[in-house]
């Protein structure tokens, strides 16, 4: 190879560098998850974990109006799954807040590129998801609440 073409390839290799992450932040477009708790405030308050396969975002314990919430991007694959165990009263439940498969054209409400929002509300009655928030605005029930037993707890 002539050396003009070595310094144009590398040139070429150069500005695709520099290109390629602008890429792959549009191509893998960002997710912000919450869990808002509306368990009557008279009420014990809510305790959730949540993790993906590679994170584990820790026990929360939300009162009336809480707001745990967190962001990320799918991964290059595209399996990205969060799922968070709940525990509430003699309750508790354990599903996927967040599955590419499921959720994620369900939580597109913007561009392409921008940031695509999901909303879990949590009270005495159940789960609920949106993906535009608003205190009057329509819930759907996806889910309702599981007993278990006395001497199961939280962290067993």
């Amino acid at each position: 190879m002539a050396p003009v073409m070595k310094i144009l390839y590398l040139l070429m290799i150069i500005a695709f560098s520099f290109a390629c992450p602008a890429w792959a932040r549009h191509s893998y477009p960002t997710y912000e998850l919450h869990v808002i708790s509306r368990i009557p405030q008279s009420y014990p308050p809510l305790t959730i974990r949540c993790q993906s396969k590679d994170d584990d975002l820790g026990y929360h314990t939300l009162y009336a109006g809480d707001d745990f919430h967190w962001r990320f991007r799918n991964n290059v694959i595209g399996t990205t799954l969060f799922f968070c165990h709940f525990w509430w009263d003699s309750k508790q439940k354990v599903f996927d807040v967040f599955n590419m498969k499921v959720w994620a054209d369900k939580c597109k409400v913007n561009n392409f590129g921008s940031l695509n929002t999901c909303y879990w509300m949590v009270n005495n009655l159940g789960f609920f998801f949106t993906n535009r928030y608003s205190e009057s605005g329509y819930w759907e029930k996806i889910y309702d609440w599981e007993y278990f037993p006395a001497f199961q707890t939280k962290y067993s």
